[in-house]
Order: structure tokens, then C-alpha cells, then sequence
């Protein structure tokens, strides 16, 4: 008899589902420690912890190369799903069976199994030795393989062969995030703000489907996520700008650095066609710029406040250099924002313009301090207030610290 599931738990059925095979995709990418990995690890284990409460068990199996739970689809429309799904097939996994008392330990040595290559888990003797080996005890696999599927596995290959490259324009559409399709902003700010990782993934999956779709919704898409992006930057930038540092600040520019250094980290793994190489790049100098933002409001608050001393100078200007290195417009940046905080034109100039003096004196101005160390250890040894062991100690501590600035001196050249 064909029942339907009731809306509320269908949904959260399907929402595991959804985090489950984000889960087993990020750490087949990344390693079940990473923290796009351990996000949807999180979410995926609470939804299923919940389920299991309210029944003793979960089975979830594949038919016509769907996830099913009873009679019903769960997530017919989603290529990280279809991709989970292909995995599975490949190496024979056609249903499981969570029990209650399953762990989120089990559930992750369960992933580290899964990110092993298809051929690697097939020559050691397949998935469910595998799991027999890790005594994952409160998940069963293929426990409903021949009822539900049949013994013929010719009829899973031919399944897949029916639907696989079948992927409509229309069903790719679908699963573009729904902050991304919008004109106005604030769906995207929200998400970003609620959980910026969750708007690299956003991004992300919008970006690997680009090639799979007509190129003028491409680049309607493409242009969605710029114009997102340079409006998180130019709020940025606004921040920066007035005199505010508050909680939203904080939190804001928090968000900002995850989603500058782990949205640059994922591009470099996209490929699109060469029409939208541009577009990519133009993505990848706007989060150079939300990056420079996030690190010069660190100088300028540490810079700013206080009295200007020749070791603070010296720590401003060492790190305006580093970030240098990455994004060569910074010091460019960096000299505007202190005219916009105040410093006159002279200043400033004035400021960089004796950088190699200002570090020159600083470095000779610590090695003072490490030299009125050692004589201050010196005199308590005479004066017997240290014994010969616990002046051999602080004499090696001060030695340390010297190394440690002779490196930086080398590594600064």
C-alpha cells in the first residue's frame, strides 16, 4: 500500500539526506576535519540523531537512482545527492540502515571509509567488510539489497545507464541558491552573516554548474554573485570608513575573513570555460580587496590607538609589508585609510618613507632590551639572588629569543 510520509518529516528526512551527501562529498574532498566537512557533519548527525529518537531505526536505499526512504524520493532534484549516489552504486552500496545508538564517531570513521578511492575499497574487500572492520556496530549495509533492488545488478547498471548525463537546464537551475537568483542583497548578507560558510558553499555550487547551462544564464548567475560580492565589499569598506567598532563590526568582519580565504581556496579548484576566465578572475580581485579590508582593520585598530611608538610603527609597517606580498595594491589602500582616519597627506608619506629606518631602529632597540636582559641575569648570579642552574635557564631563554629575531631579520631581507 502506497502511504504518503507527513510533510514535517519527510522534510527533515530529506534535509539529512541533503547534508548527508554533503558530508560524504566534502570529506571525499577535503578530509573529514575541514571545516566545510565538519559543518555539514554537524547538521547531518543532529537531523539523524533526531530522527533515531523518534524511531529505532532509519533505512534509506537506492531504486531507479534515487535515495528513498518507505515509497518516497527524498531530494529528487539535487546534484550532490546524484553525485553521492553515483559513488555508492560504484562500489556496491545500494541501502543502510542507521540504528538508534549510532555515534557521531561512528559516523565520521563511516566518512574517512567513504573518502577512500571506488577501486581501493572494492580490492579491500568491499564497503561492508570495511565497516565490519571498523566495528561500526549501530549501522547495517545493504540490508534490503535484493528485496528492494533485486539480486541482478545488471538492473542497477542499466538504472544508471537510463538517467546518467540526463541532467536538464531547468533541474541545474533549481539548485542554484536562492540568494544567489535574487536582485536584492539581503537574502545573500544573511546567509553570509548567519553562517559564511555556508555562502562559500552557495557560491561553490553555483559555480560548478556554470558549464553545464546556457550561457547566457551563466552569466546572468555569474554577474549575481559579483555584484553580491562587491556589495559585502563595499559594506566593508563602509565599516572601515566610519568610527564604529561594535559587535555587528566584529562579527561582520569575522564573516568576511572566513569567506575571503576559504572562497579563494575553492576557486583555485574550479574550472569554467574560457568566456567566464575573466568573471573568475574578477571574483577572485574582489576577495583580494574584502581580504586587504579584514587585515587593515586589524593595523588601523591596533596602529591608531594610543601613542604612536617606534615599536608600534615598526609592527604596522612589517605587516602592511607582508600582506604585500599577496595583494601589491595594499600599501596603496592601507595610506588612503589613514588619511581618511586622520593622518595628514605628510604623515603618511612621511611614515613610509622611513620604514627601512624605523625597522633599522626597532631591531637595534630590541637587541638593547635582550642585552639589558642578560646583564640584569649576570647581576643577580653575582649577587647570588639565582642560582648557577636558574641563570643557565633565563640565559637560554633570552638566547631563544634572540634567534627568534635574527630569523625574522633573515626572512624580512
Amino acid at each position: 500500500m502506497n502511504t504518503s510520509l507527513p510533510p514535517q518529516e519527510k522534510q527533515k528526512l530529506s534535509e539529512m539526506v541533503k547534508f548527508f551527501s554533503r558530508a560524504v562529498n566534502q570529506t571525499r574532498d577535503f578530509g573529514s576535519t575541514h571545516p566545510l566537512a565538519k559543518a555539514s557533519i554537524e547538521r547531518c548527525f543532529t537531523l539523524l540523531n533526531q530522527l533515531l529518537t523518534e524511531k529505532r531505526e532509519i533505512i534509506l536505499y537506492i531504486a531507479e537512482q534515487k535515495i528513498r526512504y518507505e515509497e518516497e524520493v527524498l531530494e529528487e532534484k539535487n546534484i550532490v545527492v546524484d553525485k553521492m549516489i553515483d559513488f555508492f552504486l560504484s562500489i556496491k552500496l545500494y541501502s543502510l540502515e542507521f540504528v538508534q545508538g549510532f555515534t557521531q564517531e561512528e559516523f565520521i570513521m563511516f566518512l574517512n571509509i567513504l573518502s577512500q578511492k571506488a577501486e581501493d575499497i572494492l580490492s579491500a574487500g568491499g564497503i561492508e567488510e570495511l565497516v565490519k572492520q571498523a566495528n561500526i556496530v549501530h549501522l547495517s549495509l545493504n540490508p534490503i539489497k535484493y528485496k528492494l533492488i533485486g539480486k541482478d545488478e545488471e538492473i542497477v547498471a542499466k538504472d544508471r545507464g537510463v538517467i546518467e548525463g540526463e541532467e536538464k537546464e531547468e533541474d541545474l537551475l533549481l539548485l542554484v541558491d536562492g540568494s544567489l537568483k535574487e536582485k536584492d542583497n539581503s537574502l545573500f548578507m544573511d546567509k553570509l552573516l548567519k553562517d559564511p560558510l555556508q555562502g562559500v558553499y552557495a557560491i561553490i555550487e553555483a559555480m560548478r554548474i556554470l558549464n553545464k547551462i546556457e550561457k547566457e544564464k551563466a552569466r546572468v548567475l555569474i554577474l549575481s554573485i559579483i555584484n553580491k560580492l562587491n556589495h559585502f565589499r563595499d559594506m566593508l569598506y563602509e565599516f572601515l570608513s566610519l568610527e564604529e567598532d561594535n559587535e555587528q563590526t566584529a562579527h561582520t568582519y569575522h564573516c568576511a575573513e572566513i569567506l575571503g580565504k576559504e572562497l579563494s581556496r575553492q576557486l583555485k579548484k574550479i574550472e569554467v570555460l574560457p568566456e567566464f576566465e575573466e568573471s573568475l578572475e574578477h571574483i577572485q580581485t574582489i576577495l583580494r580587496m574584502i581580504l586587504d579590508q579584514t587585515e587593515a582593520r586589524k593595523l588601523l585598530r591596533d596602529f591608531l590607538k594610543g601613542k604612536q611608538t617606534l615599536r608600534k610603527k615598526a609592527i604596522f609597517l612589517k605587516r602592511v609589508k607582508q600582506r604585500e606580498k599577496t595583494s601589491s595594491d595594499f600599501e596603496y589602500f592601507i595610506k588612503r585609510m589613514l588619511r581618511l582616519k586622520g593622518m595628514s597627506e605628510e604623515e603618511v608619506e612621511q611614515l613610509f618613507a622611513q620604514r627601512s629606518l624605523i625597522l633599522e631602529q626597532a631591531r637595534k632597540e630590541k637587541e638593547r632590551e635582550i642585552r639589558q636582559q642578560l646583564f640584569s641575569i649576570l647581576e643577580k648570579l653575582f649577587q647570588h639572588t639565582l642560582t648557577p642552574s636558574q641563570a643557565l635557564e633565563e640565559i637560554e631563554k633570552v638566547v631563544e629569543e634572540l634567534i627568534r629575531l635574527k630569523k625574522k631579520q633573515r626572512n624580512a631581507i
